[in-house]
């Protein structure tokens, strides 16, 4: 029997939400708190779905994606994660989903079946959340190999190559989330490596190995790296600082969507407002108090 983690901090959609899945499924557990959710998964308990609101106060969704895949128990795969919104819709939701490492995404309010429907098939044939790549390129085996057992331990993807040549070649594969340039490369200057990515791979973050200093070759870079890293890095450090950029890269574009979200809302508020008052007859607006709120004369 498959149990289901809801959480919501809106008591109403949370009762809808539970509700409807309580008719396909017996443990549906409910928390309007994401902070007590959170401690009811450190408790031991391990649902087969959860289904998660972005907008909560406490423990935000994305705030909760993150301490799922860098906090959860060792050892045992993230579960499904269905992230529900009525906020964002098409694009918006793609880039969340790519962000936040999210299995499936619903714009509210949504048909009851086919909020079944999307619960169920991520149940037959969980979906792996969209994974983080990371790419490596390096003239040195142990190099790459050092990286990856690293990265790939916290859940990225990590390509490497030995050239910039090979690697300009992987065409089929998705743009990565860092890039890692291991100077000086064999068959191209760092600058034209470091222009190349900043063209084909904008969002990005460029890691540079190699200097060691301020007063190194890096003075020469005309497209400068996001960081510099000297050789024998800490690479358990450098995980943990691009799982933090890859979260604040997630809350700038959330923000951003929220200030072209309110600038569209506002700009249709006053283009009815001058319709409104536009109108030959006297209207008047009450609302559920049947207080007057708005009128045109």
């Amino acid at each position: 029997m498959a149990t289901l983690l809801v959480i919501n901090d809106d008591p109403v959609q949370l009762h809808l939400l539970a509700s409807l899945l309580e008719q396909d499924h017996e443990q549906v557990i409910r928390f309007t708190c994401s902070k007590s959710a959170w401690q009811w998964l450190q408790d031991g308990h391990i649902p087969d779905l959860i289904v998660l609101d972005l907008h909560m106060p406490g423990i935000n969704g994305w705030r909760f994606c993150e301490l799922l895949h860098t906090e959860g128990r060792p050892g045992l795969p993230v579960p499904p994660v269905l992230i529900v919104s009525a906020t964002y819709s098409g694009m918006d939701a793609e880039a969340l989903l790519a962000d936040i490492g999210a299995s499936a995404f619903l714009t509210l309010p949504a048909e009851p079946a086919r909020i079944r429907a999307q619960v169920q098939q991520l149940l037959e044939d969980p979906s792996s959340p969209k994974g983080f790549h990371v790419w490596v390129v390096s003239p040195h085996d142990a190099e790459i190999i050092r990286i990856r057992s690293v990265f790939a331990a916290r859940g990225w993807q990590v390509h490497g190559w030995h050239s910039s040549t090979q690697m300009q070649k992987a065409v089929v594969l998705p743009k990565p989330d860092i890039m890692m340039i291991d100077h000086p490369l064999p068959d191209v200057t760092t600058n034209e490596l470091l222009s190349w990515c900043r063209l084909e791979c904008r969002d990005a973050m460029c890691i540079l190995i190699g200097p060691q200093s301020d007063g190194d070759e890096r003075t020469f870079l005309v497209d400068k790296p996001d960081v510099c890293v000297p050789r024998g890095f800490d690479v358990q450090n450098l995980v943990i600082l691009c799982e933090k950029w890859r979260w604040e890269r997630a809350l700038t574009r959330v923000e951003h969507l929220l200030e072209v979200r309110t600038s569209d809302l506002k700009e249709s508020e006053a283009q009815f407002r001058g319709l409104f008052e536009m109108l030959p007859d006297i209207l008047v607006i009450y609302d559920d108090q049947s207080v007057i709120r708005h009128i045109n004369a």
